[in-house]
């Protein structure tokens, strides 16, 4: 919730292509990692770290929020050719609101109650 306010974002950055790394696997993240995953984390009290901070206005910050919402990360270990990249889906939950809500659906999805949206639709279920 970038500015106050919910927004939906089409990425052009590396993250495009980042799946989630269940249970601490993300090999690409952000510098300030925060050492949750969606197993350890708290539901009732969700961490502030993992929600996107708005800058004081700056007019050349509202110029480029989405550039800059969009870097910053790095491999936080030697990927391997044909390895997945994968990011610690915590720090995309962008709403307070909707914390417990998505962090349930992750946790069900990792540990196999699920399937996530994608695998759905190419399961066609």
């Amino acid at each position: 919730m970038p500015q106050g306010k919910k927004h939906f974002t089409i990425d052009s950055s590396i993250t495009t292509f980042c799946n989630h790394g269940c249970n601490g696997t993300a090999n690409y993240g952000e510098e300030e990692d925060i050492g949750l995953t969606e197993m350890t984390v708290d539901l009732k009290n969700p961490p502030e770290e993992v929600f996107n901070k708005a800058a004081v206005h700056s007019p050349v910050f509202g110029r480029h929020l989405r550039q800059i919402l969009g870097v910053g990360g790095y491999t936080l270990r030697d990927i391997k050719k044909r390895e997945e990249i994968k990011c610690n889906y915590l720090s995309f939950v962008g709403n307070p609101e909707d914390f417990e809500e998505e962090v349930t659906d992750l946790r069900s999805m990792c540990s196999g109650e699920t399937m996530g949206e994608i695998f759905e639709y190419e399961e066609g279920k």
